[in-house]
């Protein structure tokens, strides 16, 4: 991937910027009884594009806390939220808007993410960043492990996610290929 221009990278702070103190005026409605779905869905667009422009700028911790204020906002406009849960809620929502305020001034100044300030925010909110799983072990060519998964291919079985798969020409997989 390539690094952004200075210019470019200007332009994502001027939005984000603008898109934090959306949230940052408006992230009160969650405590009204019965928010406005209009305001849930600007609050969960303004999150989501958050999310998706600092991934791409290059800002993937960023992107994912503002990842997980879209969830919660994409969440609420599908179901009610109790009332114990807004204080626990607003805390988490207001802290992760100051925390991705800071990682924006950090990211102004240095042109780096506050790895450290992010690192402490997912641990006191673990309950929304769990512990990544651990990667598959997907079995090398030769070894002498069963395929993940299997499709029938005439009277042989061949692996569905594997050396055979990959060797595909077409640039579309075969039909009913997970069919079985």
């Amino acid at each position: 991937m390539s690094v952004p221009d200075r210019e470019a990278v200007e332009l994502f702070l001027q939005e984000a910027s603008e898109h934090l103190q959306y949230l940052r005026e408006y992230v009160s409605v969650l405590q009204e009884v019965a928010p406005r779905r209009e305001d849930l869905e600007r609050l969960y667009i303004a999150a989501h594009t958050l999310s998706g422009t600092s991934a791409s700028y290059g800002f993937p911790k960023f992107s994912e806390v503002a990842g997980k204020l879209a969830h919660i906002f994409q969440y609420s406009l599908n179901a009610t939220l109790g009332e114990d849960l807004h204080g626990p809620l607003t805390e988490f929502l207001s802290d992760g808007i100051s925390l991705l305020e800071t990682d924006l001034l950090e990211i102004s100044d240095t042109g780096n993410e506050n790895v450290e300030d992010i690192a402490a925010f997912k641990e006191r909110y673990r309950f929304a960043f769990p512990a990544e799983p651990a990667p598959l072990n997907y079995p090398q060519r030769g070894a002498s492990a069963p395929p993940l998964a299997l499709k029938s291919a005439g009277n042989r079985s061949e692996p569905l996610f594997g050396p055979a798969h990959a060797r595909r020409t077409s640039p579309t997989p075969a039909m009913g290929c997970c069919s079985g």
